[in-house]
């Protein structure tokens, strides 16, 4: 009997695994959403077949790895840029980052599996242990919030518009419980499933109402200002990672950022917009090239880059990637260094340790990146106050948000560490929802792509795809003029509704006869 329950264990082990995969295909770029509510179901069911925490965070782990894998893949990318020397640690490296991910999947799990007691209790116990854990994914360990069940509401611009209102954690608990409900359908003795299909009808009618409040909000959206006082142009030259910081290549690379400035145009930019560590030498340092950059500027325009910078010297150097704005003299007026760094690409964490065993960072140089300390809205000349986000801070909901309220969003970044992959699209889909969460027009400048502009509303008004060497020509998008509800609120709700949850939990176990 222990051995084909064993055997039957490891059976929905593999069933698990195959639902993880299935789920992470919801996501972008391949958007076949349905089949995370109906794979998370799957995994409730399998969990709900009377199992302890053991085994549920054995399925749970299953489940996270299958998501994961799908959907950070890409990371392996980076990996081939110098193939010579990290190329063998791909397999590890990806395989590594999804198990880990998939421990929180395990965690939640195994929590449900602990504190739920009764159908109800159990169905209050999952939606909660696994949006708290997504949650604290975002968080620990500095926080990697990829994947998140919010973007599957990134598919359709009808969807996203729910970001206005709820924001990334209150969707991903919706999707949870639309998935939990489904479940429960199927856990339910046969003469007794009419509450469960209430509750899974009410669930799909509460995300129509919500896709049929984003159709509303879209038809009474105004339409772009005509005549902006603010005139982009976001250049991407589409340089190679392998390439990027080659010596020998710096000033072909400047070469090609130049003639692109010097593009034919309609009108004049304004503001000029160059992605992360665009310069390839410090730029702040760098007075002949400073002088170059500012004389290939139309009258009056500003020059927004990406530019490593440091402070200090000898033991005492620092390093910072940076955001600068030049004028047409070459000044710098605008300084934002990156706050939220990236481990193992701009630093290495417990260095003294790992550094032992030969590990180092991808991207190599002389020091660690350090955080920056400078206010997180900036102002530029002529241009409203602007909210730098460098590369993946865009993936950071609560430190978007910041205050003073800003004008505008500014993401520049570089992903041709990831190649023409699933990363970029998805880089571009979560950008898309910060811009509705706050209400804010959002710039993307990317080196390789997706370059892009993107209205409050998260629809993309321009773009250049992964790749394409050019400009964007467009005027800056007016924001809404209030914040919206998720931008006053945050995250408070979600916790209230967690909070509720638990103490739902709380109450089925004490209703079962549980301490």
């Amino acid at each position: 009997m222990t051995e084909s329950l064993g055997r039957r264990l490891w059976l929905h082990c593999a069933l698990a695994l195959c639902a993880g995969v299935l789920a992470g295909l919801a996501q972008a770029p391949w958007y076949w959403t349905p089949l995370y509510p109906l794979a998370l179901a799957g995994l409730y069911v399998l969990c709900g077949l009377g199992r302890g925490p053991g085994a549920c965070a054995l399925l749970g782990w299953c489940f996270g790895l299958g998501y994961f894998f799908v959907g950070v893949h890409w990371v392996g990318q980076a990996f081939l840029v110098d193939a010579e020397r990290f190329a063998w640690m791909l397999p590890l490296a990806v395989g590594c980052l999804a198990g880990l991910l998939g421990a929180f999947s395990a965690i939640a799990c195994a929590a449900a599996a602990w504190i739920g007691r009764g159908a109800a209790g159990r169905a209050f116990g999952f939606v909660a242990a696994w949006c708290a854990l997504e949650w604290l994914r975002g968080v620990v360990f500095t926080g990697f919030p990829w994947h998140h069940a919010a973007y599957l509401w990134t598919a359709r611009d009808e969807a996203l518009q729910a970001a206005a209102l709820l924001g990334p954690h209150q969707l991903g608990l919706i999707a949870a419980a639309l998935a939990v409900s489904l479940g429960a359908v199927a856990l339910a003795p046969s003469g007794q499933r009419r509450p469960a299909l209430g509750c899974a009808a009410g669930m799909l009618i509460l995300v129509a109402c919500l896709c049929g409040y984003g159709h509303i909000r879209l038809q009474g959206a105004a339409a772009p200002a005509e005549a902006s006082t603010v005139r982009l142009r976001i250049v991407q030259p589409a340089i190679a990672q392998r390439d990027k910081w080659r010596p020998e290549l710096r000033d072909a690379h400047l070469a090609g950022y130049l003639k692109l400035n010097l593009a034919p145009a309609d009108r004049p930019p304004t503001h000029l917009i160059w992605p992360e560590t665009a310069t390839p030498f410090l730029l702040l340092n760098d007075g002949p090239r400073r002088d170059l950059i500012a004389r290939s500027l139309p009258p009056g325009a500003v020059l927004l880059t990406g530019t490593p910078r440091t402070e200090g010297g000898g033991a005492n150097l620092r390093a910072y990637n940076s955001l600068v704005a030049l004028d047409g003299r070459g000044r710098a007026t605008l300084l934002y260094d990156k706050r939220h760094l990236v481990p193992f690409g701009e630093y290495l964490p417990f260095r003294g340790l790992l550094s032992q065993f030969g590990l180092d960072r991808l991207a190599v140089s002389p020091v660690d990146f350090s955080e920056g300390t400078l206010p997180p809205v900036a102002r530029v000349a002529g241009a409203p106050p602007v909210r730098p986000l460098i590369c993946y801070e865009v993936i950071f909901p609560s430190e978007v948000g910041a205050e003073p309220r800003a004008g505008w969003l500014l993401n520049v970044t570089n992903d041709a560490w990831f190649g023409d992959s699933a990363g970029p699209r998805q880089h571009l889909a979560i950008a898309r929802m910060r811009a509705v969460e706050q209400g804010l027009p959002l710039v993307r400048a990317a080196n390789t792509g997706i370059s892009a502009v993107i209205d409050p509303y998260g629809r993309v008004r321009a773009s250049l795809d992964i790749g394409v060497r050019g400009v964007i020509d467009a005027d800056l998008p007016s924001p809404l003029p209030e914040p919206t509800l998720y931008g006053r609120t945050g995250e408070i709700p979600f916790f209230i509704l967690l909070a509720a949850l638990l103490g739902a939990t709380g109450l089925s176990r004490r209703r079962a006869g549980m301490p």
